[in-house]
């Protein structure tokens, strides 16, 4: 009698109705599908988790490090989720007195942990393909999918913030709750925006039509061509400002010894030191930038550093701090650093007019009719290209004036609540010195154009449409 053979059965894996195994939606693919509303919470909370991770292991070593039985390891923890807090730009209350001058650079971690969750997020929606079929669109045109996850995606992390804000508190240092949703809103949005640009081809003018649409179709061809020199000045501004901050910290480096020495934080306590000190290179070199423009920076009340003086009363024991001038006049060349601005204004004009090309831009063209000139006479070409330049170098200046404001602050002590540069005072003495050089350059290109472009050939140069 021969052995009874079992009946063998193979199960296969489905996924839902109308997949196979192995394609998207299916059981057997990498990651269970979530409402797009629920995914956004779940990635923002994942972002805050990341980051807020590395900022606690950056204050243990120093607390394990600098540790002489006092404190405690989850007072550490707590510190350390302050510091993640203060990084974003919320304030600290230290014995109720506010701290407030931000170490900007520090956000690029929480920054890049957000963006790197957006894309996991948004990894998992459709790229449509250009099919509007594949993709489920609310009233006003914009994917559904990506509105859901976003609004999850911020509404999530602001609060996370929030939760820490309210409950991170430990022996008179707590996190201002006040700015906290302030800032658990912006940075999501910035990265949410960063990750949507990355995923889709297109960008945001294909996630939101209209908004594509206002783009090319309302904002003036002009308009469009100021964005770019702006940005660049900007740039170039701040890394003009770390190259002054560098150059000064090399003279200065004797003092910035001594501080160190008094203050001895030890190895690991001054590598520890020196990345807090990195993190504000980016207040620093705007400090630079306000220098050179004129006005000048304050390290609290009586205090104030400009060409011509340097008025400095006791600062933090800070090492950097050290490369500060002495008291007293300083000398006459220093003036020379108001070129600074000059030569960027001058940079800024050149790249608006290779934006511009060798045609008048539309809005020069009407603005010229309004005025009784010939759009293609060299009035109108100059007020066309006049324009272009000076919107360029002002709203580079007022970007300079908003990074004034968000690197002023308070750093807690009664004499220490004014430390920084005034954001209006420096965008406003940038505004005319770097249009002094742009104009410059205007003027010049005219000269030249004048020179070496005959009048045939300016008449056959199209005019731009200001439409795209």
């Amino acid at each position: 009698m021969s052995a009874l053979r079992m009946p063998s059965f193979k199960f296969r894996r489905r996924g839902p109705r109308g997949s196979s195994a192995g394609e998207p939606g299916s059981l057997s693919s990498v990651s269970v599908k979530r409402p797009p509303l629920i995914g956004g919470v779940v990635e923002a909370v994942w972002a805050a988790l990341v980051s807020s991770v590395l900022f606690v292991l950056f204050v243990l070593v120093g607390w394990l490090a600098g540790s002489t039985g006092s404190g405690s390891g989850l007072g550490a923890v707590v510190f350390g989720l302050q510091t993640w807090l203060f990084a974003q730009g919320v304030p600290l209350l230290i014995q109720e007195q506010t701290v407030s001058v931000v170490p900007w650079l520090a956000a690029v971690v929480p920054l890049g942990s957000l963006v790197w969750a957006g894309g996991r997020l948004l990894g998992r929606m459709p790229d449509a393909g250009g099919s509007a079929s594949s993709v489920e669109l609310t009233g006003s045109g914009a994917r559904r999918d990506v509105v859901r996850g976003g609004v999850g995606f911020v509404s999530g992390y602001a609060v996370v913030l929030v939760l820490v804000a309210v409950l991170a508190r430990v022996e008179g240092i707590s996190a201002s709750v006040l700015w906290a949703p302030f800032a658990g809103v912006c940075w999501p949005v910035i990265a949410f925006v960063v990750a949507v640009q990355r995923r889709f081809e297109g960008g945001l003018g294909r996630v939101i039509p209209r908004l594509g649409w206002f783009w090319r179709v309302d904002v003036p061809d002009w308009g469009k061509r100021v964005v770019g020199p702006a940005v660049r000045g900007v740039v170039v501004l701040l890394a003009a400002g770390v190259v002054a901050v560098v150059a000064a910290v090399v003279v200065g480096w004797q003092r910035v010894e001594v501080v160190n020495s008094y203050v001895s934080p030890g190895l690991v306590g001054g590598v520890l030191f020196t990345v807090v000190q990195l993190a504000y290179a980016l207040t620093l070199a705007t400090w630079a930038v306000g220098f050179a423009a004129g006005p000048g920076f304050s390290i609290g009340e009586d205090t104030l550093i400009t060409w011509g003086n340097a008025s400095v009363e006791p600062v933090p024991l800070v090492p950097v701090l050290g490369a500060l001038p002495d008291p007293g006049p300083l000398p006459g060349w220093m003036t020379a650093s108001v070129a600074v601005p000059v030569v960027v204004g001058m940079c800024v004009a050149v790249w608006a007019l290779r934006s511009v090309g060798s045609a008048l831009p539309a809005v020069g063209v009407r603005e010229a009719g309004r005025a009784g000139l010939a759009p293609r006479s060299g009035r109108g070409l100059l007020l066309g290209r006049l324009l272009v330049v000076s919107g360029a170098v002002l709203l580079c200046a007022v970007m300079m004036g908003a990074v004034g404001v968000l690197t002023a602050g308070s750093l807690g002590n009664q004499r220490l609540v004014d430390v920084g540069v005034s954001g209006v005072a420096m965008g406003a003495t940038l505004a005319a010195e770097m249009l002094a050089g742009a104009w410059v350059v205007v003027f010049a290109s005219m000269v030249l154009r004048a020179r070496f472009v005959s009048p045939e050939q300016s008449a056959k140069e199209p005019a731009t449409s200001g439409r795209r």
